[in-house]
Order: structure tokens, then C-alpha cells, then sequence
């Protein structure tokens, strides 16, 4: 099962809007990754304006380089979170900084 795959499955329809107005969906459909993908839930964009998510349609390039700041291209599983861990993301050179939280607190 692709990335993709796993993304409808977990019925995120608005990523999958997203993603499919990026291109990302493609990247994500046919290359074998592996992927890493910090998915927000469509109750989360909910909570964004109107405004917002209109102009991620509007601008497909730019909401391909947000999401893309989001995909790591690799598979990075959480017990390898560090406390500040910098990785690559898909839209290199940007790096993502990962933490572990547990109880509140960086593990």
C-alpha cells in the first residue's frame, strides 16, 4: 500500500484535495518513497479561514512547497524522534525539527 493509498484509507479528504491540486498525489502514487507524511486532519483544516484554503487552491506551487515541507523522504518512525532531531524534509534544504513529547514534556 502506496502513501496515497494510506491517506484515502484514513478517509483525510481534505489532504487528499491538496494533495491532488499540488501534484503531490502523483509523487506519492507512483514513486516507491518510502515516504514520511505529517498529516493534518480535515478537522484541522477546518479550523483555518476561508481565505486560507482558497489560496492553497488558488497557487498550486506554493501549497506544493507547504505540504512538501511537511513529507520527509524517508521513513522515520516516532521512537526515532529525538529531542530536537533536525531531517530533511521533501522541499529540501528545509529541515524539520522533531521532538518526542510524552506526559506534556520533550522526551
Amino acid at each position: 500500500m502506496n502513501l496515497l493509498e494510506v491517506v484515502r484509507v484514513l478517509n483525510l479528504t481534505t489532504l487528499i484535495k491538496y494533495l491532488d491540486a499540488s501534484g503531490l498525489s502523483t509523487t506519492l502514487k507512483d514513486e516507491q518513497g518510502p515516504f514520511t507524511l505529517f498529516a493534518p486532519t480535515d478537522k484541522a483544516f477546518e479550523a483555518l479561514p476561508e481565505s486560507t484554503k482558497q489560496s492553497f487552491l488558488e497557487d498550486p506551487a506554493k501549497l506544493k512547497e507547504l505540504l512538501a515541507y511537511h513529507m520527509l523522504p524517508e521513513r522515520k518512525w516516532t521512537y526515532e524522534f529525538g529531542k530536537d532531531s533536525l531531517v530533511n524534509s521533501l522541499n529540501e534544504p528545509d529541515k524539520l525539527r522533531l521532538n518526542s513529547f510524552r506526559y506534556g514534556k520533550v522526551c
